[in-house]
């Protein structure tokens, strides 16, 4: 396939008189070699684009899924920890509109009344262990690794643990 320029090239090498055949042939050979270098190069820089391009998308595409499913998660979660925060919530709140108006017996509002601190205690460790996991996920990966002291870590999670579950 011969393009507009190798044609005018072509064109103006036949106009040129006083040059012998084998040079005119020598001529079109290096016109011809230099137009077909020319396509080549377009062809790979096209298809280089074009592998890009697709790259690009495809990356694109990735990370919109990722955000999705973040986004998806994130829904789940707070899903999840409104439905954990009622539930104690609305224990606590029965329990004191009982006591202000009375309808609570003598003998039973020692143990509703721990009842509801443990329902608190439930609530302070909900929120605990949703600010841990913030406090995780801002830390910056870069920074090195701390190191702790793991016979106080296990005892302050051991007094954690007792302070909060359920018994």
């Amino acid at each position: 396939v011969m393009c507009n320029n190798e044609a005018m090239e072509l064109a103006l090498l036949e106009s040129r008189t006083g040059q012998s055949a084998p040079q005119r042939d020598e001529q079109r050979a290096d016109i011809a070699a230099r137009h077909d270098r020319r396509n080549v190069m377009l062809v790979g820089e096209s298809t280089l684009m074009a592998l890009l391009l697709s790259g690009s998308l495809v990356l694109l595409f990735v990370l919109a899924q990722r955000r999705k499913q973040q986004r998806e998660d994130m829904e789940k979660l707070l899903q999840f920890t409104s439905h954990e925060f009622k539930t104690p919530v609305a224990g606590v709140k029965g329990l004191l509109q009982s006591l202000a108006i009375g309808s609570i017996p003598e003998a039973q509002r020692a143990e509703l009344l721990k009842l509801g601190q443990h329902e608190c205690d439930r609530l302070e460790h909900l929120a605990e262990t949703i600010l841990a996991y913030q406090r995780a996920m801002a830390r910056d990966p870069r920074e090195g690794v701390q190191s702790i002291d793991a016979a106080r870590f296990i005892a302050d999670l051991l007094a954690h643990r007792a302070r909060t579950s359920s018994g």
